[in-house]
């Protein structure tokens, strides 16, 4: 798709809400992506319908008015930056069963959304897509994760299973609260360095 389609559309109003209805399969790239981002549409919702198996890449580029969306369950595959800079976005419900590819490379599905705090995965979810990002952390002197060894079990696992960005804490001393323990200043940079990296 040619992108500009949307040139400043939306935005003498209160915003654009998007609807894709149930026959709609592919959302194409760059549908609402505009290359100078000050004629940006104001896009403010996205209902994704349950049908759409995939997203192209660019598609929802800078819609910074977008503050949720939810991914339906035949999604299969998520093109990179589709949300990109979309930095009002603060959740994201996954609800894509057997989504397989999202993003690529150094270009993930939603760069630069610095506002991100909430991804919520689906009771049906069945596969974690082997390119999205992981961060593992626990305190060693946790019982319930048997004292790091079934965190490094998991961590194992998914490695085994070819997830490809994983990467795993354990804090020396910490319980099973760690955000509480007396080293909490530290763990709290570290989740917020590691969510930056791939945000920026």
């Amino acid at each position: 798709s040619s992108p500009n389609v949307f040139y400043n559309a939306g935005t003498s109003g209160s915003g654009i809400a998007v609807v894709f209805g149930d026959t709609v399969e592919n959302i194409p790239a760059y549908l609402f992506y505009v290359s100078n981002a000050s004629n940006k549409p104001n896009v403010t919702k996205i209902t994704i319908g349950n049908n759409v198996t995939s997203i192209g890449s660019y598609t929802f580029y800078n819609c910074t008015s977008l503050k949720s969306v939810t991914i339906p369950e035949k999604v299969t595959s998520i093109s990179y930056r589709a949300f990109g800079n979309c930095t009002s976005l603060t959740s994201v419900q996954f609800n894509a069963v057997n989504c397989t590819q999202m993003g690529s490379g150094n270009y993930p599905v939603f760069s630069g959304c610095s506002s991100l705090k909430t991804v919520n995965f689906g009771e049906n979810v069945e596969k974690i897509p082997k390119n999205l990002p992981i961060l593992m952390v626990a305190g060693d002197a946790d019982p319930v994760g048997e004292y790091g060894k079934s965190v490094r079990s998991v961590f194992e696992s998914y490695k085994q299973a070819g997830i490809k960005d994983i990467r795993l804490k354990l804090y020396e001393g910490d319980r099973h609260e760690i955000l509480n323990e007396l080293d909490k200043e530290s763990v709290y940079v570290d989740i917020l360095k590691w969510i930056q990296y791939y945000v920026n």
